[in-house]
């Protein structure tokens, strides 16, 4: 688990995100894309990978995504 973490936030947008949402706390998944002006498709690879390392926690409410650190 522990290396998965570091794979995981070896990548500097990752570890951005992550800083993010620690001063955030629960932000929506636009709010994050604004803020890191990548395509939907590479914010999505990076949500992946941080759930995956269970750094992510993903709250849907219908249509909305929000994103916290676990």
């Amino acid at each position: 688990q522990t290396v998965e973490i570091f794979k995981a936030l070896g990548d500097k947008t990752r570890l951005e995100i992550v800083e993010y949402l620690c001063e955030k706390g629960e932000v929506a998944c636009g709010e994050i894309s604004e803020r890191f002006p990548q395509s939907q498709p590479t914010m999505s690879h990076h949500y992946h990978k941080l759930k995956e390392a269970g750094i992510l926690n993903i709250r849907e409410e219908g249509v909305k995504h929000f994103y916290s650190v676990d």
